[in-house]
């Protein structure tokens, strides 16, 4: 029932972008500005302007993950035809259109298809499934199950010729053994050194990380915290209203009253109020919301205030309930 509900989620997600995108495309056709000055005699370099403008636009919306979501659709397809031929289940895109935002959604519809038409949503043991964050992320969740779905399907290690397969050892793991040496190496805290050939890989490099985290940087004795104020300001629902009288505004010099924000309310500080050395507010966003207001109404401490670089100058705004 599980699956059922994420495919219909997939499906209902895509007509969602499509019907969001089409007028886009209708409107801005790729029709080449003509030259009033010119003539018809100026064919050929028409004819250059145009063939050349495609090759100026960026060659992917997906920066790093682009390869990977080529390699996922080529062995997606490989995969397919391996246990079903040229057939093909229904609904079916078999897109690589690389300009289209959609394509990671595609891929991933396309894998559950797959596994419906032959496993009947009896997914695999780990399997990720979907999940709506950046294409990075869904290129290795989609690498990790196609792997899984491969396995299944084919026999342990048993791949079709010509299959890319995994460049990354570690995206067989699960998403918190990913996770956490992915943060540990990014902080120059530790890096893990485990033998991908080992079948116990993932296990093993969950173990060594686990292990130095709790011998090292859970015994380490201060009261320092591990994340800098600068870190932590950044970090979602961090900072929130903790008054009855935090007031914002529509200016940095608190002279256009908005409205009371709720005791509670989440907010995300953008910039603090640098022009001036003694002010104490801040631009704040939320939801429905941009405006100023002083930090000390707020979760926000004095030393991650003065992390904060300057507001920058923005078009404030509130359209929520209580404004």
């Amino acid at each position: 029932m599980r699956r059922i509900l994420m495919l219909a989620i997939l499906l209902l997600s895509l007509s969602v972008v499509t019907a969001q995108d089409n007028p886009a495309v209708t409107e801005e056709p790729n029709v080449v500005p003509v030259d009033s000055s010119a003539t018809v005699t100026d064919p050929v370099e028409e004819t250059t302007t145009e063939e050349s403008a495609p090759s100026a636009q960026p060659p992917s919306l997906f920066g790093d993950a682009l390869s990977e979501l080529i390699s996922l659709r080529n062995d997606l397809e490989l995969l397919a035809t391996a246990v079903q031929g040229t057939v093909r289940p229904d609904g079916w895109s078999g897109n690589l259109d690389v300009t289209n935002p959609q394509l990671p959604l595609l891929i991933r519809l396309d894998m559950e298809l797959l596994l419906a038409d032959t496993l009947g949503f009896d997914a695999p043991a780990g399997w990720f499934g979907t999940a709506f964050s950046e294409a990075v992320y869904q290129a290795r969740d989609m690498r990790h199950d196609i792997e899984l779905l491969a396995d299944a399907l084919l026999g342990d290690g048993q791949r079709p010729d010509g299959w890319d397969g995994m460049t990354n050892p570690l995206w067989a793991c699960d998403r918190s053994t990913q996770t956490l040496v992915n943060m540990l190496a990014q902080g120059d805290f530790y890096v893990a050194i485990a033998d991908p050939a080992d079948p116990n890989y993932c296990q093993i490099l969950e173990l060594l990380v686990v292990d130095y985290v709790q011998k090292n940087l859970f015994t380490i004795d201060t009261t320092e915290s591990y994340f800098t104020a600068a870190v932590r300001t950044t970090l979602p629902g961090s900072v929130a209203v903790n008054t009855d009288f935090a007031v914002g505004f529509f200016d940095i010099s608190a002279t256009q009253r908005a409205a009371v924000i709720p005791n509670g309310t989440v907010i995300t500080p953008i910039g603090r109020n640098a022009a001036n050395e003694f002010s104490r507010m801040v631009l704040f966003e939320g939801d429905g919301f941009l405006l100023f207001a002083e930090y000390t109404f707020t979760s926000l401490t004095e030393e991650e205030f003065e992390t904060l670089p300057a507001a920058p100058a923005v078009q404030t705004t509130c359209t929520a309930d209580w404004c």
